[in-house]
C-alpha cells in the first residue's frame, strides 16, 4: 500500500461482480486508508464486473468523482460521506 501514500483512491465496484470479489476490493480500500490521502468504496447496485447493467450510471459517477478530485472547491463530491469512512461500502 505504500504506492498509495498521499493519493486519493476510489473504488466503484459492481454489487454482483463474480470476477473480482467486492469483499476483496473493500479490504484493499481499508488497507489503503492507512497510507492514502483518502480512500473510498461504493457498490454499484445491480452492477457486475464490466458494469454492463448500469454502465451509464457508473461512467457518470466515475467522471463526477474525477471532476471533484481535480476541483474539490468547485465540484461537489458525488459520493455519500459513508463511502469515505471505515464502515461497509454503501450501495449507489
Amino acid at each position: 500500500m505504500t504506492q498509495l501514500a498521499g493519493r486519493h483512491v476510489v473504488v466503484l465496484h459492481g454489487e454482483h461482480d463474480r470476477v473480482t470479489s467486492p469483499a476483496d476490493s473493500a479490504d484493499c480500500v481499508r488497507r489503503a486508508r492507512a497510507t492514502a490521502a483518502r480512500a473510498a468504496i461504493a457498490l454499484v447496485r445491480g452492477g457486475d464486473h464490466a458494469m454492463l447493467r448500469r454502465h451509464r450510471f457508473w461512467h457518470r459517477t466515475a467522471a463526477a468523482v474525477v471532476a471533484h478530485l481535480l476541483d474539490p472547491a468547485g465540484r461537489p463530491d458525488p459520493l455519500p460521506p459513508q463511502c469515505w469512512g471505515p464502515g461497509d461500502a454503501p450501495l449507489l
